[in-house]
C-alpha cells in the first residue's frame, strides 16, 4: 500500500498533488499571457495600466505609475521568466519548493491589492495564497519531486559528512569549525565518559530550507 496506507503518507501525498496543480494553474497562466502578448513591455505596461488606474490602494498605484510602467521592459520579461520558471515549472517538478511557493504565495497578495479597484472576487487571491504557503511550509516537493532528490543528499551528508561546531564545551573543539563526523562523535563519548560536557553541533539546515 505504501504511502496511501498512513494518514502522514496520504497528507503527504495531497500536498504533492496540489502543489503539481498549482503548478500546473500557472503554466496554462503563463501560455494565456503569452499568446495575449502580456510579456512583451507595451502589452504588459497596457495591461498593467488598468490595475493602476483601478486600484483601491493609493501607494500601490504610485509604485505602478511611477515606477513599474515606465520600466515595463524589466516587469515584463522577469515575470515571463518567474512564471514559467519558479511558479509553473518549479512548482510542478517539486524543486525548491519552499522558495517557489512563497514567492508564488507573496505574488498572490500582490494580485489581491491591485484588483481591489475590479469586480474580481477577492477570495480567489486568498485562497491560493493560503494554498501556496501550505505548499512551501509542507516542503511538498519531496514528495512526487526533486526535491527528494536533495533530501537523500542531505541525510546522506549528514551522515558521512562533517558537523559544523557550535558550542565546544570540554572537547578540544572550536566553535564552527568543521570536524569529521566520526571524529566529532568519538570525541563527544570520550569527554562524557569523563563526566565533561560534549560540544553542540551547529543544526544542518536553517529554520525553511530551499527544498
Amino acid at each position: 500500500m505504501g504511502m496511501v496506507s498512513t494518514r502522514e503518507g496520504r497528507t503527504e501525498l495531497l500536498m504533492a498533488g496540489l502543489r503539481i496543480t498549482m503548478g500546473a494553474i500557472f503554466l496554462a497562466v503563463w501560455a494565456d499571457n503569452l499568446r495575449k502578448g502580456f510579456y512583451t513591455p507595451n502589452g504588459w505596461a497596457g495591461f498593467v495600466q488598468h490595475y493602476a488606474n483601478t486600484t483601491k490602494v493609493g501607494l500601490f498605484a504610485d509604485l505602478l505609475n511611477n515606477v513599474m510602467i515606465p520600466n515595463s521592459w524589466i516587469f515584463a520579461y522577469g515575470q515571463f521568466v518567474m512564471e514559467l520558471v519558479v511558479f509553473g515549472l518549479f512548482l510542478t517538478l517539486g524543486l525548491f519548493t519552499p522558495v517557489a511557493g512563497l514567492l508564488a504565495a507573496g505574488f498572490q497578495l500582490n494580485l489581491l491589492v491591485a484588483s481591489s479597484g475590479t469586480n474580481e472576487w477577492p477570495g480567489i487571491y486568498i485562497i491560493m495564497f493560503l494554498l501556496l504557503v501550505a505548499i512551501a511550509l509542507a516542503q511538498s516537493g519531496r514528495t512526487l519531486g526533486l526535491d527528494a532528490l536533495f533530501e537523500r543528499r542531505l541525510m546522506a551528508r549528514k551522515v558521512t559528512g562533517k558537523a559544523k561546531v557550535r558550542t565546544g564545551g570540554d572537547t578540544q573543539f572550536a566553535a564552527g569549525q568543521l570536524v569529521d563526523r566520526f571524529v566529532f562523535s568519538s570525541e563527544n563519548d570520550r569527554v562524557v565518559a569523563k563526566g565533561g560536557e560534549p560540544a553542540e553541533e551547529e543544526p544542518a539546515r536553517p529554520w525553511l530550507p530551499v527544498y
